[in-house]
């Protein structure tokens, strides 16, 4: 993301991290990249596994998921 400008990421996270994620980092990454559009989905770790791996989502953050060859 280092030096992006405008684009899209999307991520998919477990519902333990959404609080975390919208309490603090996620605006100091708008006021980084102002122009970058952010999707975020929530799911458990084997959607997380599966979403990531069939590159529906950029990026997957979870507890305990299991790892995918993909």
């Amino acid at each position: 993301i280092q030096g992006l400008q405008r684009g899209h990421v999307s991520v998919i996270i477990g519902g333990g991290f959404v609080s975390a994620l919208m309490s603090g980092p996620l605006k100091g990454f708008w006021d980084r990249h102002p122009r970058l559009a952010l999707t975020i989905d929530i799911g458990g770790s084997d959607e997380i596994a599966q979403a990531v791996g069939e590159d529906r989502f950029h990026i997957g953050v979870g507890y305990n998921v299991r790892p995918d060859p993909r």
